[in-house]
């Protein structure tokens, strides 16, 4: 990726980052919780991509499971397991949703 440099992209895949970043969004650095959004952002839209909802439920999808997030942030046991915390909860979600919409 142009412009990235190796240790950046290095954090793309390393569960120490996420225990950085978890920490630093419970002393409540905004900046960090930006950087927390950025890096999951596609992982939660693939995921309800996954089950074809629409532009608008994609974006209720993507809202649910980061308010989720920050209500679950302070009981994560395990700050390196964030990246699975997030994929089972946007499938849990879109799931209901695309359960919903068929009904």
């Amino acid at each position: 990726m142009a412009g990235m440099t190796p240790a950046t992209d290095r954090s793309r895949l390393d569960p120490a980052h996420d225990e950085l970043l978890v920490e630093r969004c419970l002393a409540g650095d905004e900046r960090a919780w930006e950087a927390l959004v950025r890096r999951y952002e596609r992982l939660v839209y693939s995921v309800g991509l996954s089950y074809q909802l629409s532009e608008n439920d994609l974006g209720d999808l993507f809202q649910d499971v980061f308010a989720a997030l920050v209500k679950g942030l302070p009981r994560l046991r395990e700050p390196r397991a964030l990246c699975r915390w997030i994929a089972s909860t946007s499938d849990r979600i879109a799931r209901a949703t695309s359960l919903r919409l068929r009904r």
